[in-house]
């Protein structure tokens, strides 16, 4: 392995472990050279960065070409489907485990450059067993499309909870839902929680429940600065004297108001996911009388905003977000707050989904989590061209998405292939 090989290796080490903030100095020591000769061989740590990404991404291929050849083969069926997905789910740290955090800063990266961004997000191998499973097993494109979105926003969650304990039956246990749904399945009361989402949420009892309580003035400039510089910088951006020079308050005050950085961060996140939950539900507003029954079009264009400045903004928050979470993950003191972020997602969307026209089954809190993981997925794919065609059909594609997931009682005719 020449020098730079080493250096990037090393860089896609720390992006897993670090929560995506190496420094050249950490990388020069780990790879045994100067930080002089990490900016010769790549002008700056941006150029760094960029090329971990397109080295991950090339690593990804061999993952994905060996899961072709493992999983896929003439005899697998519709049977098979949800043990495939958790053997999927369940292994995506085991392999290189840094690949999957690296994946996620490009998807992040990608909401915030928009289609300017590159490489793209997953990798072509990949891209190639989705398309040779739907062949397999005789699904539709569009249902292709969401196994895709499901599979990239629970993979995040694996990302993560670095294997804690009761994830993986929470995941497992997301996947039977979906895929029951998915071949038309109306699910009873029965597994509509999971024993992971209860302890997860139970050290934040009331999840961001206040969080639009009045506060002074000047703490809640505090905090809306904390919020900013989280989604522009990240986690380690956030001192006192950079939140005093953006709040226009001293360092006193903010040592005032918060008693710790640990306690401001954490209240920074709880915050980031109230603000997206609340316009997603401003957004929803707009297309369908509150508190009245929806349509899959109407649930579809406020969760997921057909217009382009709302679906930037949209895009924006979720950056931010699953940025915190992310960096969240790897702080020993904020990683239990990440779980409980993730565990709560969806908190919104359960009462949602018993205003869905049609919707058959009972809905629980797995359902409510699926919808957010398909959603989350699909806009965190938006801008790779292998798997997203045009805007519209990409619509059109997310209400297709709910009608298979949560529609009719009958099972949808979009499921097979003709």
């Amino acid at each position: 392995m020449d020098v730079s090989d080493r250096i990037v290796a090393e860089v896609i080490k720390q992006i897993g472990t670090g929560a995506g903030v190496p420094k050249v100095r950490h990388i020069a020591t780990a790879a045994g050279v100067s930080p002089a000769l990490v900016l010769y061989r790549f002008g700056d740590m941006a150029g760094v960065r960029d090329a971990a990404l397109h080295a991950a991404l090339q690593l990804e291929e061999a993952v994905w070409a060996r899961r072709r050849d493992d999983y896929l083969h003439a005899a697998i069926t519709l049977a098979d489907l949800p043990g495939l997905l958790c053997e999927l789910l369940n292994t995506e740290n085991d392999t290189m485990p840094d690949l999957g955090a690296v994946r996620w800063l490009r998807s992040i990266r990608s909401l915030r450059g928009g289609e300017q961004f590159e490489p793209g997000i997953i990798a072509v191998q990949e891209m190639h067993f989705w398309n040779e499973l739907a062949e397999l097993t005789g699904i539709s494109p569009a249902s292709r499309q969401l196994l895709m979105h499901f599979y990239q926003g629970l993979a995040f969650g694996h990302v993560i909870a670095l294997r804690r304990p009761g994830f993986q039956a929470w995941s497992n246990a997301l996947v039977q839902r979906f895929t029951f749904r998915l071949l038309g399945g109306a699910p009873g009361e029965a597994g509509s929680d999971s024993a992971f989402r209860a302890a997860a949420s139970q050290s934040h009892n009331g999840f961001g429940e206040d969080a639009d309580a009045p506060m002074h003035p000047t703490r809640q400039d505090i905090l809306n600065a904390a919020m900013t510089i989280l989604v522009d910088e990240g986690v380690a951006s956030v001192t006192h004297r950079r939140l005093a020079s953006a709040a226009k308050a001293s360092v006193s005050s903010v040592i005032h108001f918060f008693e710790s950085r640990q306690s401001l961060l954490k209240e920074a996140y709880i915050h980031l996911y109230v603000r997206l939950r609340t316009r997603s539900l401003e957004n929803l507003a707009s297309t369908a009388k509150f508190g009245a029954p929806m349509t899959a079009r109407e649930l579809a264009e406020g969760l997921q905003p057909p217009a382009a400045a709302s679906l930037l903004q949209f895009e924006a928050d979720l950056a931010g977000l699953l940025n915190a979470m992310f960096e969240a993950s790897r702080d020993a003191e904020l990683s239990e707050l990440a779980l409980a972020m993730f565990a709560h997602s969806g908190s919104a969307s359960r009462q949602l989904l018993t205003r869905l026209e049609g919707c058959r089954g009972h809905i629980g809190w797995l359902d409510a989590q699926i919808l957010r993981l398909v959603t989350n997925g699909r806009v965190m794919l938006r801008h790779d061209r292998k798997v997203s065609p045009a805007d519209e059909a990409d619509h059109a594609g997310y209400v297709s998405a709910l009608q298979l997931l949560f529609g009719p009682a009958e099972p949808s005719s979009d499921l097979f292939q003709a």
